[in-house]
């Protein structure tokens, strides 16, 4: 096994765990993400991405249309390269990012959860660094970065690209509001 395909199946098991969920076989036309859990009697359904860089809108995007679900998040481990040998985490490590809509129903469910909110209107972000700012700001780990992401069309209308308004929040947070 190559060694992106490792750091992927390390994140998947990582997250299964870590969500008292369980991994999803790959691959076929029945594949639907990577991981599932239970939220309040849904299965909510989770892709893991562990790259340097990706377009978390689009594949937000991507992961909701293969599990036919709103009950979607994307978890992404960033790492970096520095001028030490190994890889790094930049910013926040693992981000979770899910549509506003569905993290305001999960928000909605569980009173008593107050949230520092960072919002962004931007056409590029590093969404980890910013969230780590955010965090930083804010001095809660109850902190989200809710990010429109826009992109320039012909004729300099901007129009968004993917999933229209994402939240991303660390993997730590997003457990504690979605455990029942």
């Amino acid at each position: 096994m190559n060694k992106p395909k490792q750091q992927g199946t390390r994140l998947e098991t990582f997250a299964a765990k870590m969500l008292g969920g369980e991994r999803l076989p790959e691959g076929g036309k029945y594949d639907r993400g990577d991981v599932v859990f239970k939220w309040n009697g849904i299965d909510f359904f989770v892709e893991c991405k562990a790259r340097q860089s990706l377009n978390v809108t689009r594949e937000l995007a991507k992961a909701i249309k293969k599990s036919k679900s709103d009950f979607t998040a994307l978890i992404w481990k960033r790492l970096v390269k520095t001028d030490k040998s190994k890889r790094q985490p930049d910013g926040v490590p693992i981000v979770v990012c899910l549509p506003f809509e569905t993290f305001c129903e999960i928000i909605e469910s569980r009173k008593g959860n107050e949230f520092f909110v960072e919002c962004k209107a931007r056409q590029s972000l590093n969404v980890t660094r910013e969230l780590a700012k955010a965090i930083k700001k804010s001095k809660s780990n109850f902190t989200a970065l809710v990010w429109k992401r826009l992109v320039k069309t012909g004729g300099q209308r901007r129009q968004p690209d993917g999933v229209p308004i994402i939240v991303c929040l660390p993997l730590d947070t997003f457990i504690e509001i979605v455990e029942t």
